[in-house]
């Protein structure tokens, strides 16, 4: 899934600080809004912790254009220089499961 194929908004997203310990995410350049963060005091959030949420959440066009485009690069490494498949080996299996999984979540599958 790339470009105009995503269910998504199309990045990039931007966190704007509304001055009172929440944040918006919104789509770069229309201003659209996409969702609210808010320190939950009850759940013992800091706003630290509040902002970082939000500075990934913002991040995630970003971030699964980045997988996107690593996904043939590290298939094409392992197809040339081939080493074992298993979680405790140092190769491309591993890496690659768990970006083919991320993808997927992203893409709701």
């Amino acid at each position: 899934m790339t470009g105009n194929e995503t269910k998504w908004t199309i990045g990039p997203w931007t966190v704007h600080s509304n001055g009172d310990g929440s944040s918006s995410i919104r789509q770069e350049g229309t201003g659209k809004f996409l969702a609210f963060m808010a320190v939950d005091r009850e759940e013992h959030m800091t706003l630290d912790e509040a902002e970082a949420n939000a500075a990934l959440i913002a991040s995630a066009p970003d971030l699964y254009s980045a997988l996107a485009e690593a996904r043939p690069v590290l298939e094409a490494l392992q197809a040339a220089h081939p080493l074992p498949d298993h979680d405790s080996a140092v190769g491309y299996g591993k890496a690659l499961r768990v970006l083919r999984a991320a993808l997927s979540k992203a893409e709701g599958r």
